[in-house]
């Protein structure tokens, strides 16, 4: 097949189609990175804000992948496949609701997922 890759599987338009489905949902959500397509996340917790990376990376297997580093949740998380944009959205509003519930305002992670996931 020749000609450019379907839309699903372009990690920087699927970052663009996340980044415009958070900020829909008021977390939000923009481009936060360079290097590799990524939404910053943003959104209240306790009455601070939370803030957060969703990165799109390969996994060790080669597989495009969403990667979640969000308050509450492990430094670096691997999520849905990166056509799966309404489960990560959905998984990024969850984090955020329990980083909500947990109490005071989570620090952002100290390490962004492309860096970690490279």
């Amino acid at each position: 097949m020749s000609g450019p890759a379907p839309v699903w599987l372009d990690p920087a338009a699927q970052a663009r189609v996340l980044a415009a489905l958070l900020a829909r949902l008021g977390l939000a959500g923009g481009p936060g990175g360079v290097a590799a397509p990524c939404v910053a996340v943003s959104g209240f917790a306790a009455g601070g804000v939370a803030h957060g990376y969703v990165d799109a990376a390969e996994d060790q297997f080669g597989v495009w992948r969403w990667w979640l580093a969000l308050p509450g949740g492990a430094a670096l998380q691997a999520g849905a496949p990166l056509c799966e944009v309404s489960l990560t959205a959905d998984a990024v509003v969850r984090a955020l609701v329990r980083a909500a519930l947990a109490g005071p305002p989570a620090a952002a992670p100290a390490a962004r997922p492309a860096a970690a996931a490279a």
